[in-house]
């Protein structure tokens, strides 16, 4: 059991690592939890995918990465919440309707605009 315990005791940078480890394990269990007794599982991927072009766009301009984040979350926020109250769909189809051109976004903001991975049939 040593082996598994002494490089965190004698390094402190393995040791500030295990801590924040922990941290985010216990945050990532409550949330995680939460949004699966919510029905929300499938937010969480959306909103990671969603966010991945705000902070694209935000580092390429030289903007910092959370300010693209919160922008393209807030956006895509707006969006879910528009397609539910106006239409008969349900909050899970209004998150799959911004996923996708979102995943899309992000691929084409990360390839410069040269996205060579499209299937030509």
């Amino acid at each position: 059991m040593d082996i598994f315990i002494a490089p965190f005791l004698n390094n402190g940078f393995m040791l500030n690592a295990m801590a924040a480890g922990t941290l985010v394990a216990i945050a990532c269990g409550i949330a995680g939890t939460f949004m699966v007794l919510r029905g929300l599982a499938f937010l969480g991927d959306a909103l990671a995918h969603g966010v991945h072009p705000g902070v694209a766009s935000a580092l390429l301009w030289g903007f910092p990465g959370f300010v693209g984040a919160s922008l393209s979350s807030l956006a895509m926020i707006a969006g879910i919440t528009w397609v539910t109250k106006k239409s008969r769909l349900s909050a899970d189809t209004g998150k799959n309707c911004h996923w996708k051109p979102e995943k899309c976004a992000s691929r084409r903001i990360c390839n410069g605009g040269n996205d060579k991975s499209r299937s030509r049939h």
